[in-house]
């Protein structure tokens, strides 16, 4: 069987793969780049987790407020103070008043309540109160935990991404210099043969 081997135009046997030698900062380039997947990946996986945690403890916050609040009908008993602004840039501002309830056991219960707009004197106010009839703010909701969990995971993806971005533009930066610096340094010795100055010498 004949052997058929390719020559170039010089008659020297041309390899059948031309094997290119990789330099050692494009190793490293790529060592640097599988290290920042891995570091994303594991990252991406904490962030998870943690948004999983701050989802359940919100969740867990809003089970508990739920059993332990009422919603009753308070009355206030004045007038919102004169000169209140409860408008800025067309949201109601709250502003306090004095009001009245009773809670389902019968008890009867006073004292400020915050509220929005400017009730009058008599005008009914819907209230959250706790086991002892005060006043506190409506219990969180799935939904308000859900909304933290998802703004947690968010803010914390973007800080992810722009560290990513900016690691792999230092690696970036630090392989172009090397790889200039090791360019020189060759054409430094390679420079003298090829413009035959060295054989002047």
């Amino acid at each position: 069987m004949a052997n058929h081997t390719h020559r170039d135009g010089s008659g020297e046997a041309a390899p059948r793969a031309a094997r290119v030698r990789r330099r050692r900062t494009d190793r490293v380039e790529d060592a640097a780049a599988a290290l920042l997947v891995l570091t994303t990946i594991v990252a991406a996986l904490v962030i998870a987790v943690f948004s999983v945690s701050v989802y359940r403890g919100g969740a867990d916050r809003a089970e508990r407020e739920a059993a332990d609040r009422t919603r009753v009908v308070a009355v206030a008993t004045a007038d919102a103070p004169v000169g209140t602004s409860s408008v800025r840039g067309g949201t109601s501002l709250p502003v306090t008043v004095p009001a009245a309830w009773t809670t389902s056991d019968g008890r009867a219960h006073a004292g400020d309540v915050r509220v929005t707009g400017r009730p009058k004197a008599g005008e009914e106010i819907p209230l959250w109160v706790d086991r002892n009839g005060a006043a506190v703010p409506a219990p969180e909701t799935w939904g308000t935990a859900v909304g933290v969990a998802l703004a947690n995971a968010a803010v914390l993806l973007v800080a992810l991404g722009f560290a990513v971005w900016w690691a792999s533009r230092a690696v970036r930066a630090v392989m172009v210099r090397a790889n200039a610096g090791a360019w020189e340094r060759e054409w430094a010795a390679v420079e003298p043969r090829w413009s035959g100055r060295a054989s002047k010498g």
